[in-house]
This record gives C-alpha cells, sequence and structure tokens, in this order.
C-alpha cells in the first residue's frame, strides 16, 4: 500500500523508497494494451448528447480526458479545481443521465499539465491516482479515491532556486516522473518523492531545444524506449532512453510560436503535434521526418492551447475555436486537391458541432463508443480599449457592434482556410472575433452512433 508523504515531515526517511505501486507489474500493463476498443466508422457516424454539467464558479472548461479503465473522467477549469467525475451507472437506462463531481482537488495556481496513472485500474486502489502541475508549483500526485495528496515531487534548478514545471508525463515503465521545466527536463523517481530529480541534459550542456519545455508525450508500447519533448519556440525533439540526452534521435520544426501537445500513435511509429495560435496540427512519420507526413487543418485564433486525440493509429480527432469537432484519417483518400494545397494537407472525413463556443480539449471512451467534450474561452473585454483609442463615430459603433455575441452558422464553424496565405486566414468568417462567440462553459457527454 502507499505510504502517504510530506517531505517537510522529518519522521520520513529520505532514503527509503515508498511502494504505492506494488502490485503495478508487467500483466498489468499487457491488460492495458489488450484491452477492447470499439471500432467507430467516423464517415457514418453521429453524435448523441447524453448529459452535460455545468458549475457555476467556472468560466470555461480547459480539459478533459477518461481514465485509462473508462470508469470515470478528470476536468479541470479556470477556477484551479482538478474535477472526477464517475461514469453514470444508468447512462443507457435513462434519458439523461447526471453527471456529479465525486472527487474535487485544489491546486494553488493555474494548472499546466495532468496525466492518470497508465495503468490505472479502479479495481486495484493504488492505481487510482494521476499526476498535476500547477504554475509555479511541485508536481503533485493525487489519489483518485479519496481525493488526498499522495505525494510531492519539488523541482530545483542549477542553483537552488524553485524551479517551474509547464507539463508532466509518467515514464514508459511506470517508474519515473518526466517534467518539463526551463531549458532542461527534470526526472523524478515515482518511489521517492521530494528535491532529488535528474536534470537532463545536465548542468553545464547546452540545452538541445532551449526556452520552456512546455509539452511532453510518451509512447503507450510497453517496449519503446523514446520520449518526446516540445519547447516554446516551437522545436520538437525525439530522445531514446537508451541514449544520451546529448544526441536527439529527431529535431523537428513546427514554425509556430510554441508547442501545446505532443502525442504519439498507439503503435508509437507516428508523432503529432499542435502549437498555440496556429490552426495546423502537424503529423511526422519517425521513420522519416525530414517534412510532416500530413498537416491537418482547424480555426485556433487565440493562446488556448486545443487537445487532439489519436482515435487509432490512423484517426486523430480534435476540437477548434468555432466549437466544431473534427475527425482525420491518416489515409491518402482524404488528401486535398494538389492544385491547392500542398501534397501533405488533408480533409476531415467526419465533422460534428459539438459546443456553440470554442472546444479546447476532448477525449474518446477507451472501449465504448463515448465522447467527452468541453467549452469556454477566456474573454477579454475589448470596449475600454477600443473606447479609448476611438477616433471616429463609425470606429465607436463598430466596437459597440463587436461587444455583442456573435453566431456561426453549421456552415460557417466548419470552413477551414484555402491556404496558408494570411488573406486566406482573415477571409473566414468572423476571422479574428470568435472571442465573441456565445459564451458556454460546461462538460457534455455524448454517444457515437452509426447512421
Amino acid at each position: 500500500m502507499i505510504k502517504y508523504f510530506d517531505c517537510m515531515d522529518e519522521t520520513n526517511n529520505p532514503d527509503e523508497e515508498i511502494e504505492p505501486f506494488s502490485e503495478i507489474t508487467e500483466a498489468n500493463r499487457q491488460d492495458d494494451q489488450e484491452s477492447a476498443e470499439c471500432s467507430i466508422e467516423w464517415e457514418k457516424s453521429d453524435l448523441n448528447l447524453l448529459s452535460a454539467y455545468q458549475n457555476a464558479s467556472s468560466k470555461f472548461w480547459r480539459h478533459v480526458s477518461w481514465s485509462p479503465d473508462g470508469t470515470c473522467f478528470l476536468a479541470y477549469s479556470n477556477n484551479n479545481n482538478l474535477c472526477i467525475l464517475n461514469l453514470p451507472n444508468d447512462l443507457y437506462s435513462t434519458e439523461n443521465p447526471q453527471l456529479d463531481v465525486t472527487i474535487q482537488c485544489k491546486e494553488s495556481d493555474l494548472i499546466n499539465d495532468v496525466q492518470w496513472f497508465p495503468s490505472m485500474n479502479s479495481n486495484d486502489p493504488d492505481s487510482c491516482c494521476f499526476l498535476a502541475v500547477a504554475r509555479k508549483g511541485q508536481v503533485h500526485l493525487w489519489d483518485a479515491y479519496s481525493g488526498t495528496l499522495r505525494a510531492s515531487y519539488i523541482p530545483f534548478n542549477h542553483v537552488g532556486e524553485s524551479a517551474t514545471v509547464y507539463s508532466c508525463r509518467f515514464s514508459n515503465d511506470r517508474k519515473r516522473i518526466y517534467a518539463g521545466s526551463d531549458r532542461c527536463i527534470l526526472v523524478f523517481n515515482l518511489y521517492r518523492p521530494g528535491c532529488e530529480s535528474i536534470r537532463l541534459p545536465k548542468v553545464g550542456v547546452k540545452s538541445y531545444l532551449g526556452g520552456k519545455y512546455l509539452a511532453l508525450a510518451v509512447p503507450t508500447g510497453p517496449s519503446s524506449p523514446l520520449y518526446a519533448a516540445g519547447s516554446h519556440n516551437g522545436n520538437v525533439a525525439v530522445w531514446s532512453e537508451h541514449e544520451s540526452p546529448k544526441n536527439a534521435v529527431a529535431s523537428l520544426s513546427t514554425d509556430a510560436p510554441g508547442v501545446s501537445q505532443l502525442e504519439f500513435s498507439p503503435d508509437g511509429t507516428l508523432l503529432a503535434a499542435s502549437c498555440r495560435i496556429s490552426p495546423r496540427l502537424l503529423v511526422w512519420d519517425l521513420r522519416n521526418v525530414r517534412s510532416p507526413l500530413f498537416t491537418l487543418r482547424r480555426r485556433a485564433e487565440n493562446h488556448q492551447p486545443f487537445q487532439f486525440h489519436f482515435y487509432s493509429n490512423s484517426v486523430i480527432i480534435t476540437g477548434s475555436q468555432t466549437g466544431a469537432m473534427f475527425a482525420y484519417s491518416l489515409n491518402s483518400q482524404y488528401q486535398e486537391d494538389q492544385e491547392h494545397f500542398d501534397s501533405s494537407y488533408l480533409k476531415p472525413m467526419a465533422k460534428f458541432r459539438v459546443h456553440e463556443d470554442s472546444c479546447p480539449s476532448l477525449s474518446l471512451h477507451p472501449s465504448l463508443p463515448l465522447l467527452l467534450t468541453v467549452s469556454g474561452q477566456r474573454r477579454v473585454n475589448t470596449s475600454r480599449f477600443y473606447n479609448s483609442f476611438k477616433c471616429s463615430s463609425d470606429e465607436e459603433t463598430d466596437s459597440e457592434n463587436e461587444s455583442y455575441p456573435i453566431n456561426l452558422q453549421l456552415s460557417e464553424a466548419f470552413q477551414l482556410n484555402a491556404d496558408d496565405t494570411t488573406s486566406s486566414w482573415r477571409s473566414l468568417p468572423k476571422s479574428s472575433k470568435l472571442y465573441n462567440l456565445p459564451s458556454e462553459s460546461c462538460i457534455k457527454l455524448w454517444s457515437i452512433k452509426q447512421t
């Protein structure tokens, strides 16, 4: 059983290893890989709303993710609360099943990243936990059963100052924690909470990426030694645990301000990356990384990170700022017209309008045809800015009109750019005004039905 650990408690022996996951073995990991996965034909599917959850204290939701066993899901919003909601028992027996928060954990500041323990199983309470890291805070290991703090991992830089962690991931062997910080990755031993960590690269060695390590990714395959990181300057690097951090397996560039998410495909051969203020979602084949294998598109005009999800080795789903969800098949039959697009561009094979407001995060159930989506975005009051710089009555009228909510027709929400030029993006419906979409902050549970 796990021993609760407090690094400030002098009674704890720093040389003693805790055993939080003594029952997690290689057999558990193989069971994770062999879990049943529903087969969805996205071209012939439709979404049916089952339930919705709203919280008055949450102005906008930022993230949602199913637990690995699919019995519950984790979500957080702008109020810095980590909420766990169970899958309703009467999901298919009642018309409107109710979603209720069962566990709530409070972080001290804006939450940067979370991840479920990859081998989480509700039948094993020791494995029911998740990582969370807040701005200017420690890496916390939370208990998903009781909502209590199991362990804290404290990041320090090379001069002994408290460091900021922007992203966190469990290692492939479930024994370490990768924490992305400023110009380095801090590696903690999962069984030894506290201040002790290994810095990659070591002090005195120039950082391979530079800047802040905003996103991390680790393959789900049981034998893959790879891990990847994306930085604030838009670069991505892939390393092997068997090689020195000086020698990256692959070095990639997104040509965008900052990487917001990285994810390996289930078989570990593909790596996808998304960036802030960028409509492009890039997919590389790690066997040939000279250029992106595919480029996917969505509306994203603000700093909000938009989450994507690998459904299988050949399908990616993603949300957008227009509230639309797109499903892309990584197949050549969905390539765009070569006369207007680069050969790597793909067109969506399915699209759905899931929210009236921005949809920053979504998650697909690991074994059932169920989809979670969240909505909301940070609102900036532009009326004061316009009023302070108004020069004519026409400009005043324009600013007043912009303060009213705008609505997008279904066809407008699905419309994407014709190419990568600035004029093409500005010609999209309500370009640069998507922050005026009707305010909506909720979690929606959808069933995916074949039509």
